[in-house]
């Protein structure tokens, strides 16, 4: 009996064959239509049921039993020949027996009144019934629960890939061909999406900036704010110059309001041989110098763009010779933990990167990549493991 909606569902079995033909197993029906063909049982029937009478007998004479049948005939559904049979099968005056239980009732329909010993089968009957259907009850939320936690599971894991492929999409479809240097990249993305994000961009007098990203959080709203960057990184990097790109950036995102989401950011732009660093949260850039034959580590402690207004920027400048070869990180490598919780770390990075750097920008990434894997023991990372690699011809 369902008590907020007003229905039941019932499970009915008949000691005759007689209708067979047309019986269902089980139905659920409102009761308001036992209210309207049968207003007086209906009032006995819920005044029962709401004191948890263990026994409600009501006798029905010839006019109540037509009542009867009609309810039934509505509640089914039978047609002309079905409701004949109905009507056949049910003697002319009808013993109700109703024997509630914890969740409903039992309900016998006789010619007499069943005896103390057959209303004794009949109990225990119902506490068996009861015990087996509260299981199964039980069973059909279990059921019911775990099918909204599995479309709740598909709709994060489709989540999760629509922000991988907006991820994606926000990264250029082909790198910057320029004679005397070489650019290799490479990005695993996390089970959920981290918000890494490269890019290039070409100024008017001839120089390259290389840009990488690290939006806080995952999932969509990471692949959000990595949107929201790449589209200054298009509109402002070309013609703005590095400080000012990253002050405008900072003022723009913080008018945003977006509720303590931020972009780590680094940008570099190389100009002939002379270069420009600016950071803003993302790891130290690592410039290794050929002649010397030695890493520089170069950590500019900016605060992520969209953080605080009014950041100031560093503007790190430098220059670079044949040979010397420059990595840009996320923080997915050094953060990488083992089989024993036990994380890369940038001492071990930069000794990684020091030990092949003389190699060429994709060998470079390559051996990270390995060194990445090897590390985690094949699992999938956490966070976006993120490299970007150039070197001087």
């Amino acid at each position: 009996i369902d008590e907020k909606d007003d229905k039941m569902e019932l499970w009915r079995a008949r000691s005759t064959t007689a209708v067979n033909a047309f019986e269902k197993n089980s139905f659920t029906y409102s009761m308001s239509v036992l209210k309207k063909n049968m207003p007086n049982m209906y009032t006995s029937f819920k005044n029962a049921w709401k004191s948890k009478d263990k026994f409600l007998v009501t006798y029905h004479s010839v006019e109540e039993r037509n009542q009867f049948l009609n309810t039934i005939s509505e509640i089914y559904n039978y047609d002309t020949e079905q409701k004949s049979k109905m009507d056949n099968s049910l003697p002319k005056e009808v013993v109700s027996h109703y024997m509630f239980f914890k969740i409903g009732y039992l309900a016998l329909l006789t010619k007499d009144r069943l005896s103390d010993k057959e209303l004794s089968i009949a109990r225990r009957f119902i506490e068996v019934f009861d015990f087996t259907y509260t299981r199964f009850y039980d069973l059909k939320k279990a059921e019911a629960q775990n099918k909204i936690i599995q479309a709740e599971n598909e709709r994060k894991t489709q989540e999760l890939e629509e922000a991988r492929q907006l991820q994606l999409a926000m990264l250029p479809k082909e790198l910057p061909q320029l004679s005397k240097l070489e650019i290799a990249v490479h990005m695993q993305t996390a089970t959920e999406v981290g918000g890494d994000y490269y890019d290039f961009s070409i100024k008017n007098n001839g120089s390259l900036n290389i840009c990488l990203g690290d939006a806080t959080g995952h999932g969509l709203k990471a692949g959000t704010l990595v949107s929201m960057m790449k589209s200054l990184f298009v509109s402002d990097s070309v013609r703005l110059g590095i400080n000012e790109f990253f002050v405008a950036s900072n003022e723009t995102l913080k008018k945003m309001s977006l509720n303590k989401m931020m972009m780590a950011f680094a940008m570099i732009n190389i100009y002939g041989n002379k270069i420009k660093i600016a950071n803003a949260g993302i790891p130290p850039i690592y410039i290794y110098r050929k002649s010397i034959n030695k890493v520089e580590e170069i950590n500019i402690n900016g605060l992520p763009i969209g953080a605080i207004k009014n950041s100031k920027y560093e503007v790190y400048e430098t220059e670079l010779e044949k040979g010397d070869a420059v990595l840009m990180l996320s923080d997915g490598m050094p953060e990488l933990q083992n089989l024993n919780d036990e994380m890369y770390g940038y001492g071990r990075l930069n000794v990684t990167f020091a030990k092949n750097a003389n190699k060429s920008a994709v060998d470079i990434i390559e051996v990270l990549q390995q060194e990445s894997n090897t590390w985690s023991g094949g699992r999938e990372p956490d966070d976006d493991v993120t490299f970007v690699v150039f070197k001087i011809k």
